[in-house]
């Protein structure tokens, strides 16, 4: 599994069925109104895209990841439903307040600067809208849980 986080087929072979199950109940949980513009930050393969397709009708869908690879992989699963495109969660590749909703799914707990990340997640969103995301919690002997969690930018 040469570069198994870079690409994603090893990917979604280890992790895509944790991938979707929490994705389901972390877009169901937030409980959205249908018809917002989207932003899934660290798309991965695209399973949090997929719910939030699958689930809550958005208008558009914007997936950034910084691999290529799983760019292509979520482009692939989710066609014209999404704009996939390789991006930085530290400098997202967006104008400011141009999504309704922000959301990122097992990804800060990889990126070097969080705090800086979470400034981007919050300036591409509207004022009054949503960030939400869910981390790994990483417990003693490699016990793992998922913490959801939101913010409304100001």
């Amino acid at each position: 599994m040469k570069d198994s986080w870079a690409s994603g087929d090893p990917y979604e072979y280890f992790m895509g069925r944790w991938s979707r199950l929490v994705a389901r109940s972390f877009t169901d949980w937030l409980s959205p109104p249908t018809g917002l513009k989207w932003l899934d930050v660290g798309c991965g393969s695209g399973a949090l895209s997929k719910a939030v397709i699958n689930n809550h009708e958005p208008a558009e869908i914007a997936a950034i990841d910084q691999s290529e690879g799983f760019v292509a992989k979520a482009q692939k699963q989710l066609g014209s439903l999404a704009r996939c495109r390789v991006g930085n969660a530290l400098a997202l590749p967006l104008e400011d307040s141009s999504v309704d909703i922000t959301v990122s799914g097992l990804v800060l707990n990889f990126i070097s600067e969080p705090e800086r990340a979470l400034d981007e997640m919050r300036r591409v969103t509207v004022p009054g809208g949503t960030v939400a995301l869910y981390v790994w919690v990483t417990l003693e002997r490699w016990n793992f849980s998922i913490y959801f969690g939101t913010s409304q930018p100001n």
